[in-house]
């Protein structure tokens, strides 16, 4: 299977620190890559530099990131953030409805949005939310559980038709219930999506990863 995204030789640096040498890394469409680490070891910090967000925080890297075979570079940055989505750890729902939180970035890039709420409609119900919530998709998202505000987090980072999804330590604040039900939607997910995300739990990891790397003493190596 061809790897949609790939580190060549990758160096980055952080406010003059060391997080990461001569880092080489292909990730295949389609697959769940889990990047483990200690605190501090630089997940973030990678997924910043993958996502164009690393010299706007402060940051510089050498070497190259791939995204189709393309520098990324080459790409705007706006049309970069469109197709690889990231969920930062402290995302939550915009405070507006449901559906507002949808529409928001489709009427960004979009303008007029056709078909409004046929593609409100498969958004939540790709995250397996539609049908708990389809008679109330104008209420605050205030209403909502812990795990339904995530799924609808997930569901706006598809509004821009993305095809990669970084995941900064999505289940730090989920009870055990709900983390299995992101879990198994990940799953989905990556049928469709190709999925890189940070955790700290090895079992977690072991369970939903095609690949798992470790960032570990600069270095990123590989657990399987």
């Amino acid at each position: 299977m061809l790897n949609i995204l790939e580190l060549k030789n990758l160096n980055i640096s952080y406010k003059e620190k060391v997080i990461l040498r001569n880092a080489n890394l292909g990730i295949e469409q389609h697959s769940i890559v889990s990047i483990m680490g200690n605190s501090g070891s630089g997940k973030s910090t990678l997924f910043a530099a993958i996502n164009g967000f690393l010299e706007e925080q402060g940051g510089s890297y050498s070497g190259e990131i791939l995204f189709n075979s393309k520098n990324i570079k080459a790409f705007k940055t706006a049309d970069l953030r469109r197709t690889i989505s990231t969920l930062f750890q402290d995302s939550k729902p915009f405070d507006l409805s449901i559906e507002k939180n949808l529409t928001y970035a489709m009427e960004y890039y979009e303008g007029k949005v056709l078909n409004k709420k046929d593609r409100v409609r498969e958004l939540l119900t790709m995250v397996n939310l539609y049908d708990e919530v389809k008679d109330n998709i104008h209420i605050s998202t205030r209403k909502l559980s812990g795990g339904q505000k995530q799924r609808l987090c997930i569901a706006r980072m598809l509004t821009t038709n993305p095809e990669i999804l970084i995941f900064d330590e999505p289940f730090s604040s989920l009870d055990r219930k709900n983390t299995l039900i992101i879990e198994d939607l990940l799953r989905q997910l990556s049928k469709k999506y190709t999925i890189l995300l940070s955790t700290h739990n090895e079992e977690q990891a072991e369970r939903i990863s095609d690949k798992i790397v470790r960032i570990d003493d600069f270095e990123l190596k590989g657990v399987k």
